[in-house]
């Protein structure tokens, strides 16, 4: 099953994440967006208002997809973080890097 959705409207990008994000669901986000960004004009936005839960392996998409945003100069950002999510973030300190 798939728990997130990634939708395209020009140079904008938002990924919408549900649900639980596990090893098994984290390898199938990083295999989808792995080349998600390719120019500097990009804008990610990742959605994460439904997300309730992310192991490392769901940390590591989000740390991959911000390199890549950083790589190309696209810009980057994340709206939604569930407070379960945001305490995760924090734990590991991530939360600076993707500016919650």
């Amino acid at each position: 099953m798939k728990n997130f959705e990634i939708i395209r409207d020009g140079n904008n990008i938002t990924l919408s994440v549900s649900g639980r994000l596990d090893t098994l669901t984290a390898g199938r986000l990083d295999s989808e967006t792995q080349q998600l960004l390719t120019s500097p004009d990009q804008r990610l936005t990742i959605d994460l208002s439904e997300l309730g839960y992310t192991s490392s392996s769901g940390l590591r998409c989000f740390v991959s997809l911000f390199n890549q945003a950083k790589a190309v100069g696209a810009s980057f950002r994340m709206t939604g973080v569930q407070p379960a999510v945001r305490e995760i973030f924090d734990i590991t300190c991530v939360s600076k890097i993707f500016g919650l």
